[in-house]
């Protein structure tokens, strides 16, 4: 006769065991440790002018080839995997998670390796490295290690050739997932000043003049995180932001407006930034945003008049303008208003959609 196996009462389950689970995941995540803590590609020429091996060039390639295939696999498996987690710290294979993170920024996050290997390698790396990152922790660890200061060094290089030849697919998406990297670091206070320090801010006002809509999107949700700090805003007010501010505000689908109009309004306070306003001729187009109907950019068109009415001159051009009127048929109306977010879900399903691993 059979043994039956342990009974169990209704409505109870037998215990999972997550050991067969854990042990494959530390075997693949071993695997890829070991993946990154080689040099890359450039390993196999060190070892030819050592003379430690003489194989043929073919050889060579076709090894380094299969290295570089190899990585790329484990790394787009890892971005799959885990791309819902967002604490690795607490994980049981912290230790594995924490290990792959060092060997990113060491081996891979620097300029050596970034300027040799191939986009895909770069972009896969950049993917990985921002799962990580969502865990406050391991973006601690990224700035003991430098890392910040080399992502920015990284951003400034790839935004240079893509604002110079226009629209490269992997470019376009590695720079929405470094503007992700740079606003999941600016989301901390004490944070802030490393992207400051790091000179990032200068690259991503250089982005919101991109064509493509994700690159500017992404720059606008880093900066104005960056600028909830009166210190930072106060130094990004000295940068050339304004006048494309008021361009996109004017040309740019209704999010990317929405976004404008916050970072502008958050900038505001600044004298200097008041003043850039009232000289590029941003009153009339502010004013002009006060005819549509989506109540979040009705908000914060008004927050940065309010903020402009501080300074005596802008009050006046303001009145000249006709906006005392304009605002009082506002308040009067009756006509229906659209209210919907500008961010959170919609945001975020963008930043997946720029950031999905190529085939």
């Amino acid at each position: 006769m059979s043994n039956p196996g342990p009974k169990v009462r209704p409505g109870n389950k037998l215990p999972v065991k997550p050991a067969g689970a854990l042990g494959r995941a530390s075997s693949d995540l071993r695997r890829l440790q070991s993946l990154l803590a080689k040099d890359g590609p450039r390993q196999e020429v060190g070892d030819l002018s050592h003379g430690r091996s003489t194989p043929s060039p073919k050889h060579s390639r076709l090894r380094t080839e299969r290295s570089i295939s190899s990585e790329a696999a484990e790394l787009e498996r890892f971005s799959i995997t885990y791309k819902e987690q967002r604490c690795f710290s607490s994980h049981p294979l912290e230790k594995l998670f924490s290990g792959i993170l060092t060997s990113l920024i060491k081996n891979r996050l620097c300029s050596e390796w970034i300027d040799r290997a191939p986009p895909e390698s770069v972009f896969r790396v950049l993917v990985c490295l921002r799962l990580l990152i969502r865990d406050p922790n391991y973006q601690l660890i990224l700035h003991q290690l430098h890392g910040v200061d080399l992502l920015a060094r990284h951003m400034e290089s790839v935004a240079a050739r893509y604002l110079s030849r226009g629209e490269q697919g992997l470019e376009s998406q590695s720079l929405v997932t470094m503007t992700y990297i740079f606003q999941k670091l600016s989301s901390a206070e004490n944070q802030r000043l490393w992207v400051m320090k790091s000179g990032a801010h200068t690259s991503l006002v250089k982005l919101l003049h991109a064509r493509d809509s994700g690159v500017v999107q992404g720059a606008l949700l880093a900066l104005t995180a960056v600028a909830q700090s009166p210190e930072c805003k106060q130094e990004l007010g000295e940068l050339p932001v304004v006048e494309t501010l008021l361009v996109i505000l004017q040309e740019h689908d209704l999010l990317s407006k929405k976004m404008s109009g916050e970072l502008l309004r958050l900038l505001s306070p600044v004298p200097q930034v008041r003043s850039q306003v009232r000289e590029l001729g941003g009153v009339p187009v502010l004013l002009s945003l006060l005819h549509g109907p989506h109540v979040k950019l009705l908000w914060t068109v008004c927050w940065v008049l309010v903020q402009l009415c501080e300074d005596p001159e802008a009050r006046v051009e303001i009145r000249s303008w006709g906006g005392v009127q304009q605002l009082l048929r506002l308040l009067s109306s009756d006509r229906s208003h659209i209210s919907e977010p500008w961010s959170g879900k919609r945001s975020r399903g963008l930043r997946r959609s720029r950031t999905t691993a190529p085939p």
